[in-house]
Order: structure tokens, then sequence, then C-alpha cells
């Protein structure tokens, strides 16, 4: 909800490669978010094994979508800019460990800040 909320008033400011960015994730979390969670809730209630690679897919796109989208966010402050490289990096790492292609400890390295 907040994404949206930011996306409207991006636009509204004339920021449209922001205010596109925000309202594509809004979607893109609320339609894929939501409709996964339902999924998932159908197949454990009905006693179905489901294989989690299909997150990696969801997040395959969506880093996809960001990698195409950095070069509108160089010209950004440079705290945003960051935010948005720095999500460069995390999701395609993200999405090859839910694809099974890189394996899950190298989340220990991403969790390192949170150990204390």
């Amino acid at each position: 909800m907040v994404q949206l909320v930011v996306g409207i008033f991006e636009l509204k400011a004339g920021n449209t490669a922001g205010g596109n960015t925000f309202l594509y994730f809004s979607a893109f979390f609320m339609l894929v978010g939501g409709s996964e969670q339902l999924f998932k809730f159908y197949m454990a209630h009905n006693q179905i094994l489901l294989d989690s690679r299909i997150d990696g897919w969801a997040w395959l796109c969506l880093s996809i979508s960001l990698l195409l989208c950095t070069p509108a966010y160089f010209k950004s402050p440079f705290f945003l800019c960051l935010v948005i490289v720095i999500l460069d990096v995390a999701l395609p790492i993200l999405a090859l460990m839910d694809l099974g292609i890189l394996s899950h400890q190298i989340s220990y390295i991403f969790q390192a800040g949170y150990s204390w």
C-alpha cells in the first residue's frame, strides 16, 4: 500500500521514472505476492507438495525489471541511487537462491548484519 501511495505522489511531482517504478512494484507485490500466498495456502491445506522454486521466477522477473529501470535513477539523489544499485545486486542473488542455483548458505552473508 505504501508503494502505491508513493508512486502516485511521485507521478504528481513529475517524477515519471520513480512513479512508474513504485507503481510497478506495488502491482507486482500485490498481485504476485497475494496470488502466491493464496496458492501456497491452498496447496498446504490440501497436503499437496509445492516446489518452492516458483518464488525464484517471481524474483527473477522483478530483478530484470529493476535492472532495466536502474539508469533512470542515476540522476536521482545519491542515497536513492545507492539503494537501487544495492537492490540490483541483492534481488538476483535472492532469485538464484530461490531457484536453487545458489546455495542458501550464501544468505548468511546477508544475515551477518542482523546477528548482533
